[in-house]
């Protein structure tokens, strides 16, 4: 099962910044989730919001402003006193020292689309860097994830949603997307089941809950979602261990 670190390490590192990656490598992350939009001067870059409000207290979208200037936004959480982050470019993560180590040692990359107009770019980007098999291409919108498929059939995708799973899972076969991505409330043994059944894989959404992450590690599905990697390593071990005894009974 992987280990897939949300934002990478999220709950320790400000989010979707190379300190966040390298430690959720570090954790045992067997797999980044990150966040793609494009700067004002047209360069992929790695950032969650609609704008830059929540981490840098300022109104403008990562859209509204070229490199030069997204280069200069400090990002702060309040969750983390006295981290200061940046918003690195896709191209500065998937060349810095400790994830093209990891990358040439299985770790996938989970990109998910937050911007229209951007797939058949970021598909060339992963075609340049020979990248196909180590990518996964999330996103809520169906539409986008068509565009990816239709571009390069090769690559894996993943349909995000929360709540109406049966719809979602039409959706998903509908239009061949390869992986869903439901919330853990709809992740019960049935629902994972009838996915696997279909030929498709499951991810589950970003989990922090020991108990839930017990739980989830025991169903059949590719890999949770966590901000801390770590925990959710010693959830897999736990339930492992369970096993090795005999089992949770």
């Amino acid at each position: 099962m992987r280990i897939i670190a949300h934002r990478g390490a999220s709950g320790v590192r400000i989010e979707n910044t190379l300190p966040a990656f390298r430690e959720a490598i570090r954790q045992g992350a067997t797999a980044l989730e990150m966040d793609i939009r494009r700067a004002g001067s047209g360069e992929l870059v790695v950032f969650h919001d609609d704008d830059l409000s929540r981490l840098a207290g300022r109104g403008e979208s990562v859209e509204d402003l070229p490199l030069r200037e997204l280069r200069k936004v400090k990002l702060m959480d309040s969750a983390l006193p006295g981290q200061e982050g940046r918003i690195p470019t896709l191209e500065e993560v998937v060349n810095d020292e400790v994830v093209a180590d990891a990358l040439s040692d299985a770790l996938v990359l989970c990109l998910e689309i937050k911007a229209e107009g951007m797939e058949y770019d970021l598909v060339d980007f992963i075609r340049e860097r020979d990248l196909v098999d180590s990518v996964i291409i999330y996103s809520f919108k169906i539409e986008h994830l068509v565009k990816v498929r239709f571009s390069e059939p090769r690559i894996r995708t993943n349909l995000l949603f929360g709540g109406n799973r049966d719809y979602n899972l039409k959706l998903a076969l509908e239009h061949g997307v390869t992986m869903i991505n439901p919330e853990g409330y709809d992740a019960d043994e049935e629902f994972v089941a009838r996915a696997l059944d279909a030929g498709l894989e499951v991810t589950v959404g970003r989990t922090n809950d020991w108990n839930e992450l017990v739980r989830l590690v025991g169903l059949p599905i590719w890999g949770i979602h966590s901000d801390f990697p770590d925990r959710a390593l010693r959830a897999i071990k736990y339930v492992e261990a369970l096993w090795t005894k005999g089992g949770p009974g």
